[in-house]
């Protein structure tokens, strides 16, 4: 039990055991004895840096650990692991609430020195995307990629938000071969989920504005003069 905290020290110890507690914040773990680099070994506790850890060893994360990392605007937690990285357990990614990710964006979760074996039994990752979590062997890196924007139910119109104007989609859509009951009770479980569209795609450029308000100078002096 307990935590064990790094902020932005270095931890040296032959093995580090991790059995029902937390090792967060960032800094560096040397695991080893002299030159003979040891193992940090987490057996059913929680592993949660908070930036960048690095560990001068192997890392191995078993079936009752759990690693969870965040990503954030400008870069995401990481675990640098100078050797072997065995990573089995559970993985939970987590958005920052004022993140969104774009579609093909990668973020390097580990990475590695000989060797990386990815056997997350369980990946909890950030809701509205289809995620590809991979090993590349060019960069010796563990990688998440946001491969797509997931479907919201009720999103009808698929512009990445549930409001309204889907309900208007499903209206037009209602019918045999067409949009269901079901899919109305989808809407409105899911109104206001997702994203919505930024504001900037529906304000006018300065320069539209103006051309929109000389038109109507234009037409108001045509209809006096007729």
């Amino acid at each position: 039990g307990g935590e064990l905290r790094l902020a932005g020290g270095k931890l040296d110890s032959q093995v580090v055991n991790i059995a029902g507690g937390v090792l967060s914040g960032n800094g560096e773990i040397f695991a080893g004895t002299g030159p003979i680099e040891g193992v940090v070994r987490n057996l059913d506790g929680l592993i949660a840096p908070d930036g960048l850890l690095t560990i001068t060893g192997d890392l191995s994360n078993l079936e009752d650990g759990t690693i969870q990392l965040d990503l954030f605007a400008g870069g995401n937690d990481r675990i640098d692991v100078s050797r072997n990285a065995f990573l089995g357990g559970t993985l939970e990614v987590s958005l920052d609430p004022n993140f969104s990710p774009v579609v093909g964006q990668q973020f390097t979760l580990f990475s590695f020195g000989d060797f990386a074996s990815l056997d997350f039994a369980n990946t909890l990752l950030p809701a509205g995307f289809n995620w590809n979590l991979f090993v590349d062997g060019g960069t010796d890196s563990v990688i998440l990629e946001a491969v797509s924007t997931a479907a919201i139910p009720g999103d009808f119109d698929g512009n990445g938000f549930v409001d309204h104007q889907d309900l208007a989609t499903w209206e037009a859509g209602y019918g045999p071969g067409g949009y269901s009951g079901l899919d109305f009770l989808l809407w409105q479980q899911n109104l206001g989920a997702g994203t919505p569209p930024t504001l900037a795609s529906a304000v006018p450029e300065p320069s539209t504005v103006l051309m929109l308000l000389s038109a109507v100078v234009v037409l108001r002096g045509r209809m006096r003069r007729d």
